[in-house]
């Protein structure tokens, strides 16, 4: 669970988030992340960009498909990924000053249309919008981790006093990177050092599930 910041008042006059979505649920749980660190229920709204505007995003300003038109219209929104700038871009030149848009990617040319760019260190963009952090945005918290931690030690029957364990986390497989068994099975023997470190290692086989949490 997220920690939050509290808003006053009635939760039903809080503002109204909405995460822009084609699917991609590594790309979606940066908006998530953050609307919930602000105390707020986002809505995941999934649209599909169509040609040609999806043969140009990030470029581009599309029509609004019907699942980002209002009323009611979002007082905040939250876009990553580079088929849903275009759409993030709509909707701003809509409604203005009335909604706060933040991307978190590079957004290709004209960075200044949005109200907020959050995207990481090594992106090369600059300009009065821009926040550049070493790690992106997510649903991470101190609270959470202590949670998990201490349901996996329990799950594998490990006592608070063991060395720690080192989890090495893998998105693959995906279009331009192949992560099969084999390489599954040798990764351990690649990380002697921090092994050596974290003690006990624990390894499935079987391919990673190409998804985000």
């Amino acid at each position: 669970m997220a920690e939050t910041s509290a808003l006053p008042g009635d939760p039903a006059q809080r503002p109204r988030a909405i995460v822009i979505s084609t699917g991609k649920r590594g790309h979606d749980i940066k908006g998530i992340g953050v609307a919930e660190h602000l105390g707020l229920e986002p809505e995941v709204r999934t649209v599909r960009l169509s040609p040609p505007w999806s043969w140009i995003a990030p470029r581009g300003r599309p029509p609004l498909p019907p699942g980002l038109q209002g009323p009611p219209w979002p007082d905040l929104v939250f876009a990553s990924g580079r088929r849903t700038i275009p759409l993030a871009r709509a909707l701003k030149r809509q409604l203005g000053s009335s909604v706060f848009v933040t991307i978190f990617d590079d957004p290709g040319p004209s960075p200044d249309e949005f109200d907020l760019v959050w995207t990481s260190l090594h992106d090369d963009v600059a300009g009065d919008t821009i926040l550049r952090t070493l790690t992106a945005p997510h649903r991470l918290t101190a609270h959470g981790l202590a949670t998990e931690g201490a349901a996996l030690a329990a799950r594998l029957g490990l006592d608070p006093g063991d060395a720690p364990i080192l989890g090495v986390v893998l998105g693959g497989p995906s279009k331009v990177y192949r992560f099969g068994e084999a390489r599954g099975h040798g990764l351990p023997r690649s990380l002697p050092a921090c092994s050596a470190r974290a003690g006990p290692a624990f390894s499935w086989p079987g391919r990673a599930a190409h998804r985000r949490t």
